[in-house]
């Protein structure tokens, strides 16, 4: 099966809307799971593509390929190179990204997770915060925290866009820790619990205030929290909130993931794999 090529990974970045629900209403609901599988394991970070891929890092700093059922199906393992991967972006389950930030190195994956490129951000000008998302045209976007502007990069590291100082635009509360480009806008969370959008350009759009928790990312239109042992699903525009009980048998998961109808929570054993379905 040959891989897409570059003229069609836009269009599938783009079409992630097409992939997801809506699981918010305009009242208050609540929604329950079913458990699909469960990966044991020693894990640090976790995320999920939109074709329910699950990857993970192990403690030792292995980057691993699930499907849906649990199976490894790829890996990648150049610790002693590159250290602990401490970031990991794959909204583009094409281009899966590894950020090593205490060596400023960002690799580029392919889908069977062989190194395409490695770029080194600091020989490129890019000096500190990272958090890198796929694009909606097959680039990558970084958040410089020093000099506090949204970038643009290609495979090569070549900067080829960036915002305005977007200090003027933003509160002094502003803390950055992770991105996502979806639904024609690129969004920041922050400590703060709020979640900032800009548009391609870089301007700020608007800024959606939640609930105290944690923001762990977003699927589709709609972000979602770990609150008091549930997760709370809101919709950046509109009423509405969903609430999702977590089985008891998992407490204070260490990170929750959506996509599509699925949920991931990582916790201390390993990845709990459960479908969302709607009463």
């Amino acid at each position: 099966m040959k891989l897409a090529s570059n003229n069609l990974i836009p269009l599938l970045i783009g079409s992630i809307a097409l992939f997801t629900f809506s699981l918010s209403s305009a009242q208050s609901a609540r929604l329950h799971v079913t458990p699909i599988a469960k990966i044991k394991g020693d894990f640090l970070l976790m995320d999920a593509d939109i074709f329910g891929k699950v990857y993970a890092i192990t403690r030792s700093g292995k980057f691993i390929k699930f499907n849906l059922q649990g199976d490894s199906l790829h890996s990648w393992n150049d610790v002693k190179r590159y250290g602990v991967p401490d970031a990991i972006d794959v909204s583009n389950p094409l281009k899966p990204l590894l950020l090593c930030g205490g060596f400023g190195q960002l690799i580029v994956l392919d889908k069977i997770m062989i190194p395409r490129n490695v770029i080194n951000l600091r020989s490129k000008g890019i000096m500190g915060g990272y958090m890198p998302a796929a694009s909606y045209d097959n680039q990558i976007w970084i958040f410089d925290s020093l000099e506090f502007k949204l970038k643009k990069i290609n495979d090569n590291g070549d900067v080829v866009f960036e915002s305005m100082d977007l200090r003027m635009s933003l509160p002094k509360s502003f803390q950055p820790y992770g991105m996502t480009d979806q639904q024609n806008s690129v969004f920041i969370f922050s400590a703060d619990h709020e979640v900032y959008g800009f548009d391609y350009f870089g301007y700020f759009q608007y800024r959606s205030s939640l609930e105290k928790g944690k923001i762990y990312g977003m699927n589709g239109s709609e972000s979602y929290q770990l609150i008091n042992n549930e997760v709370v699903i809101t919709p950046l525009k509109g009423p509405g909130k969903t609430f999702i009980n977590l089985p008891e048998e998992i407490k204070a998961p260490l990170h929750v993931c959506i996509r599509k109808q699925n949920l991931f929570l990582l916790y201390a054993s390993g990845i709990a794999i459960f479908s969302i379905e709607k009463n």
